[in-house]
């Protein structure tokens, strides 16, 4: 019977201070949303595993400059990315990609409309392990210049525009003022780089994934990003060792470009 005494006791102070009942209840609440989204995010980056085919062999590379703060993000010269490719020796298979943005021509009653996207060479998405729903991958001869542009649409944004249409592939749209074809759709589980469900899809997030250029040195992609994956039986360590031989390499053959990195 004590503890009902204790909350009837509690109850009428409440009933009492209706303002400081409010605000008490307001700090629970806030204390409360703010640590599931603390736990939602903790328990999506680190507790979870990558939705990727064995993901303990994904890494990802980066460039640090000697004397400047280590770097957070996953920036690599278009250049370095592609004397790393040529140079490496203990990655099984490598992935490039960018952003870019898609202004898609308005048809069918379906209004224009910005797309955010992410350009990808063509080994992407064999290095995840991962496929489309449907259609295909974009093949390697399609990362040639002059190549007519083809793209792999989001699962969300094929249900959105598309009405889950299974027909759209293989459908040319006009982006940028040229002709662009879909080639596949993603599965709905699929969600690259990880932001949010692939499913909800509004302009802020992965729309659709397009083909990169092929990496040369004549291309000025600017700054890229890049995955890997490892070499059965080769560790982190092995490969950090042979990506540090590599940039030693890169700044005595290119010192203007590639020294301190």
């Amino acid at each position: 019977m004590s503890a009902l005494q204790d909350i009837r006791i509690a109850l009428r102070l409440l009933r009492r201070s209706p303002g400081v009942t409010g605000i008490a209840l307001l700090s629970i609440a806030l204390s409360v949303g703010a640590t599931s989204v603390v736990f939602t995010a903790i328990k999506s980056v680190l507790l979870q595993r990558l939705p990727y085919e064995h993901p303990e062999r994904l890494v990802q590379l980066r460039t640090d400059i000697a004397g400047a703060q280590r770097s957070q993000g996953g920036w690599v010269s278009g250049d370095d990315a592609y004397q790393v490719i040529r140079r490496q020796r203990t990655l099984e298979s490598i992935g490039v990609y960018g952003n870019v943005v898609f202004d898609l021509a308005a048809e069918a009653g379906a209004p224009p409309e910005a797309l955010y996207g992410i350009r990808i060479s063509p080994s992407l998405l064999p290095t995840l392990g991962a496929t489309p729903m449907l259609g295909r991958n974009i093949l390697p001869e399609e990362d040639e210049p002059g190549h007519p542009l083809v793209m792999i649409l989001s699962y969300g944004f094929w249900t959105r525009r598309f009405n889950g249409d299974r027909g759209v592939v293989g459908k040319v749209v006009n982006v940028n003022g040229r002709g662009c074809r879909i080639v596949g759709v993603m599965p709905p589980g699929f969600d690259f780089p990880l932001r949010r469900e692939a499913t909800h899809t509004p302009p802020r997030y992965v729309e659709f994934w397009s083909v990169l250029r092929r990496l040369d040195p004549t291309n000025d992609h600017g700054g890229l990003s890049v995955v890997a994956r490892l070499r059965p039986g080769v560790t982190r360590s092995q490969a950090a060792a042979d990506l540090d031989s590599i940039s030693a390499q890169l700044a005595r053959q290119f010192p203007e470009i590639d020294r301190g990195t």
